[in-house]
Order: structure tokens, then C-alpha cells, then sequence
């Protein structure tokens, strides 16, 4: 299951030695890591609506991050593009929960990984308002530039292939709610 905080719902899987096809889609797509501090890649895209960011990116995908961290500059322009508005004091971004801002789309070795509306505005408790998962993060010049967070990992199973410093992602099989 994707949300935690339920009665009576688990939470996520790991699975070692094998890849989970109960889970996951059999279908993976697999990319060399920049480096293997932090289990670290390459995006060369961030899309959403009308704005687009082509780029090199060193990134990271942590399941101990909530939401989706980058740098501000192109964080404004993603919650602008999904109708979002920076709140300084909370340090996130605010939107109605009934916006629609469509998929955000991370182009990562060439393939395209779309994350949902499901995944991408939470609930921030009202059912009225809601946060973007995506929030401002500056690494300082060390280490990645993003971190792929929760919202990410919900969406697409990560595949850590030690041997082959490689790290892959699969579509997640599990409903999205």
C-alpha cells in the first residue's frame, strides 16, 4: 500500500535477492549510478505542464524523504506550473486539493517516469488543502542535486543492483491510495 497512517494497512516491501513481481511490474529500466555514495544517477529532465528543466542532474531516490527536494529556483517554477504557491513559514507548497496539475515527468536514462496527482498533491489533513510533493532543498555543491523522495518511491519500485552499480524502476503494481 502507498499510505501509511491507516489502521489495519501495511507499509512498503523490501524484498532481497530477487525482484518483487507481486509488487512491481516485470518490466524494469536500469541505469548506471554516478556514484555509489547514496546509490546516486542521472535525470536529464523535469516536466510539468508547461514548464520543462533539461538538465544533468545528480539525484537520489530515499525513502526517508517525504517529498520530492531540489533546488528553489526550479522548484518555484514546478509548483507554479502545478498551481501551487511557496509558503516561507512552513517551508512548502500550498495548492487546493482539488487542483489537477497534472503528471510530473523525471526523464531518467532516456525513460520517462510519470508521477501521478495520487502522489503528487497530499492531503494536508482537511481534504481542502493540500501541499505539492515537491519542496525547495540546496545540497550546498556536495553531493546530489535532488532527492527523489516518497512520492517517487511510491510510484515506481526501486531495484538496487549491488554487482552491477546500477540502480532500475518499475512501475508499482499496488493501487494508488
Amino acid at each position: 500500500m502507498h499510505r501509511g497512517a491507516k489502521e489495519g494497512v501495511t507499509g512498503g516491501v523490501f524484498t532481497y535477492g530477487a525482484i518483487d513481481t507481486t509488487n512491481c511490474d516485470s518490466k524494469s529500466t536500469f541505469v548506471a549510478l554516478t556514484s555509489a555514495t547514496y546509490w546516486q544517477f542521472r535525470v536529464t529532465q523535469f516536466k510539468l505542464g508547461t514548464y520543462t528543466q533539461t538538465r544533468n542532474y545528480d539525484v537520489i531516490s530515499d525513502t526517508g524523504t517525504s517529498l520530492i527536494a531540489g533546488p528553489q529556483a526550479i522548484t518555484d517554477q514546478l509548483a507554479k506550473a502545478a498551481g501551487a504557491k511557496y509558503n516561507n513559514r512552513e517551508g512548502v507548497y500550498e495548492m487546493p486539493c482539488s487542483t489537477n496539475p497534472g503528471t510530473l515527468d523525471i526523464t531518467i536514462g532516456g525513460a520517462v517516469y510519470s508521477i501521478q496527482k495520487i502522489n503528487l498533491v497530499l492531503d494536508s489533513g482537511d481534504g481542502k488543502n493540500c501541499y505539492f510533493g515537491v519542496f525547495p532543498f540546496e545540497m550546498g555543491g556536495f553531493g546530489p542535486t535532488w532527492i527523489l523522495g516518497d512520492p517517487f518511491v511510491r510510484q515506481f519500485c526501486n531495484i538496487y543492483d549491488f554487482g552491477g552499480q546500477r540502480i532500475g524502476f518499475a512501475a508499482s503494481l499496488q493501487p494508488n491510495n
